[in-house]
Parts: C-alpha cells; structure tokens; sequence
C-alpha cells in the first residue's frame, strides 16, 4: 500500500474514533441529564408529599398524612428530610390510633437523638394515649429539657402547659402548679400568658393565684375588658367584695369583647358588679365598723326569717320548725334596739351563726335560693369553708368557667 494509502486509512479511524468518543459524551451527557433530572422530578415529589401530609395533619386527617408521609420517605432518595418526615409520621399513626407503628418510629429516632425535644414530646403524648401517666411525665420532662429548633423557649413553654394540663387531669395540682408559675414567670408581661395560666389555676381550685395573674393580665392590657371582669370573678369567689365590685365596674368602663367574652356563657359582668355591691351591703363579717356590722345583721335577719316563713308555708319539717324555735327564742325585734346590737359582739356573732344556719338549713326543703337570700349564702358558705385565700378552694360562683386557651405544639 502506498504511503497515500496509509495515511487515508489512519486518518479514516482517527476521525471514526473521535465520532465514537463523541457520540459516547453526547450519550453520557444526555444519560447525566435525565439521571439529574429524575432524581430532581423525584425530590420534588418528596417535597409535595411531605407538604400535603402536614396539610392532612392539620386539617386532621391523620389517615391520609401517613400515606402521604410514607410516599414523601420513599421519593426521598438523598435523605435530606427522612428524619422530618419520620418524626411526622409517627405523630400521624399515633392520631390514627397505631401506637406501636408509632412509638418504633420515634425510638429508633431516639437512640440517635436522644435530647430532641419534639420526638421526647411525641412519645410522651403517645405513652399518655396508651394510659401511661409515668411513661409520659418522663418524656414530657425530657421535652421540656431537649433541644428545640427556632424559639426553644416558646416551645419548651407550650410543652410545660400540656405537661401541667396532664398533671392536672391526673389529680395533680400541686405540681401542675408548679409549672403554671415557672411558665408565667417565662413571660411577666403577657397578658395572654396570664390568662391562660390564670385560667388552668382558677379550674384547679387556686383561685387566689388565679385573682394574682388575671391582675396582670390586666396590668399589661388595662383597656381590656376581659381580665378585670375575670380579676373580679375570682376575687368575688374568694370573699374580696369591695375588691370585686371595684374591678368588675372598671371592666365595665372598657369596651365589651363579644368574641373574647363569647367563652363564659355564664359571665354576666353587670349582674356580678350588682351583686358584688349587694353583698357588700350584707356582709356580716366582724372586721369592719360596729354600727355597719349591726346595720347589715338588721337587714340580713329580716331577709333569713322571711326565707324561713315561706319556706314553712310550703313544708313543715322538724328541721324548719326547729329554726322557728330558735328565732322565737331569740326574739327578733331585739334587733330594733340598734345600739345593744352595736355595743355587744357576742350578740352579733350570734346573729349572724342564726342567719348563716337558717340560709343553710332551708335549702333542703325549699332548694336553692335567689335574690338576697342567694348572696346571704354564699357568705355562710364562705364563713364555713373558714380556709385561708392561698389555700386550693372550690370555685363558689356556680356557671363559671375558667380560661382554657392554650397553643398545642405540633411537630409540623
């Protein structure tokens, strides 16, 4: 072959070798492309999953979110948020009722991150499902004392307050107590705080603590008609008249809250003024002046005996009749003789025992009173509870109903 010859084949392979290597770039190219672009269609996939199952979470729909959830685990080939979507799910089985699913999710969760706060807060709410009071107060401690991505001390706040409503419906008042103080004390000066752990602290029976955070409540918002109509409530049921009548008129000054107010069905501000007033005008109690005193045991006998009189129109029973005996003995018009009754302590405070026993008695046969009678006992009741204001007490005002407001942490 000539040396023209070589050169034409040489050149022939050299240029078939480059088309070879290029077609095979341009292929691999194109593989490379499609590869990329796959895998990006799939994470976007993953992505919508993920967000339609935390729209199901919280449209509460926890049936869909798991299939949802488990669709965005399986798209989600890189990993990157296989741990958020995990966590997700297991709060979904867990809603959906399947607690083992669930609590084996979050523990293999666990032994990685032991000190996440969301994943101790899901098996806490999953041990309470599962009836397991000591199970829960632990992971619920555990949550409070994790680590919280973003505003940690918000939602270490939000786990204290369901841990304290936990506590509470598992007749521990005490140390949901506690942890009311340490959540209020996290935030002093708002008001929506301390209206929500007033609330809980007046529904445990602490009333007294409830009276101090509705005062700051409202302190923080004095326009705001709500916290002084509740500041008065409490301090009504706690014996504090004067008190009550004051902050229940201020609460009245400020604009109504239909929706705020919509709440207490039962919290009629102008009528509870009006009696905080009424009762103030009847109160027997011995720390005030002793022509007062002797005024208010004048008024209430004529209230308490005319109770008495018609209740016996309507039944004669040994108990009535025996509180006929002793208003006979103890000859009421005495009571006339106003400066006696001023002068003698002993005298007043057994006026006042009769006035309290008769408001008591009378409430078997003829039931329960109205009006003046109403109000004469609630301070015989109050006389007889005899315990100190920081004490645990059962609200006396009936119909009331204390705040329950309280932001639930979700894990999506």
């Amino acid at each position: 072959m000539t040396q023209t010859g070589r050169r034409s084949v040489v050149l022939h392979d050299i240029v078939g070798f480059g088309a070879l290597i290029l077609a095979t770039l341009v292929l691999f190219s194109a593989t490379l492309y499609f590869f990329h672009s796959f895998e990006q269609f799939r994470a976007n996939l993953a992505t919508d999953w993920s967000r339609r199952g935390g729209g199901d979470l919280r449209d509460k729909k926890p049936s869909e979110a798991v299939v949802a959830f488990r669709t965005a685990i399986n798209f989600d080939q890189d990993g990157s948020k296989m741990q958020e979507d995990e966590e997700q799910l297991a709060q979904a089985l867990a809603e959906d009722g399947h607690f083992e699913e669930a609590t084996n999710y979050l523990l293999a969760l666990w032994d990685a991150k032991p000190a996440d706060g969301l994943i101790n807060l899901q098996l806490a709410r999953i041990s309470r499902a599962k009836n397991d009071p000591v199970g829960a107060a632990n992971y619920y401690r555990a949550a409070i004392d994790g680590s919280w991505p973003g505003d940690g001390a918000a939602k270490r706040n939000a786990v204290r307050m369901e841990l304290a409503d936990f506590l509470l419906q598992n007749k521990q008042p005490n140390e949901a107590r506690n942890l009311l103080f340490v959540v209020a004390g996290n935030s002093p000066d708002d008001a929506t705080v301390n209206m929500t752990v007033a609330g809980r602290l007046e529904g445990a029976g602490f009333v007294s603590d409830a009276l101090n955070f509705y005062r700051k409540a409202a302190d923080a918002e004095p326009t705001a008609r709500l916290p002084l109509a509740l500041a008065g409530r409490a301090a009504f049921e706690l014996g504090h008249f004067a008190e009550a009548e004051r902050l229940l008129n201020e609460a009245l000054a400020n604009q109504p809250d239909p929706q705020a107010e919509a709440k207490y069905a039962n919290l009629d501000v102008t009528q509870l003024a009006e009696q905080a007033h009424r009762i103030r005008m009847l109160n027997l109690n011995y720390n005030q002046p002793a022509m007062e005193r002797a005024d208010h045991i004048a008024l209430a006998a004529s209230i308490a005996q005319n109770r008495l009189e018609t209740c016996l129109a309507k039944a004669s029973t040994p108990t009535l009749l025996n509180l006929q005996s002793e208003w006979t003995a103890a000859q009421p018009k005495t009571l006339m003789k106003r400066r006696m009754l001023e002068q003698n302590a002993v005298m007043q405070d057994f006026w006042t025992q009769l006035i309290y026993t008769t408001e008591q008695q009378t409430v078997a046969d003829c039931g329960k009173p109205t009006g003046d009678d109403a109000l004469l006992l609630l301070l015989a009741d109050i006389a007889q509870a005899g315990q100190p204001e920081t004490s645990q007490r059962t609200p006396l005002v009936v119909g009331s109903e204390p705040a329950q407001e309280v932001e639930v942490l979700h894990g999506n």
